[in-house]
């Protein structure tokens, strides 16, 4: 597959048309399954910061939907 962006230096996706078995993270679509392989060191901590950022990312915004609303009388 072609690289796409600025990921494509950094992780490889790989393609097959059965499920990898020894994949770290994999998912279908249509008739393919996609996938980073076991032994990609650099594609698997790419893989692993890109997800902790999104957790922390999620995390904090739903901090935020949960902090107090302050309040200030008006008359």
């Amino acid at each position: 597959l072609p690289k796409a962006g600025l990921a494509g230096d950094y992780i490889r996706v790989q393609r097959a048309s059965s499920r990898p078995p020894t994949a770290v993270a994999a998912t279908q679509f249509k008739d393919w399954w996609y996938y980073i392989a076991g032994d990609d060191t650099r594609s698997k901590l790419y893989f692993v910061l890109v997800t902790t950022l999104m957790s922390v990312q999620l995390s904090d915004a739903a901090a935020d939907a949960r902090a107090p609303v302050l309040t200030v009388p008006v008359n």
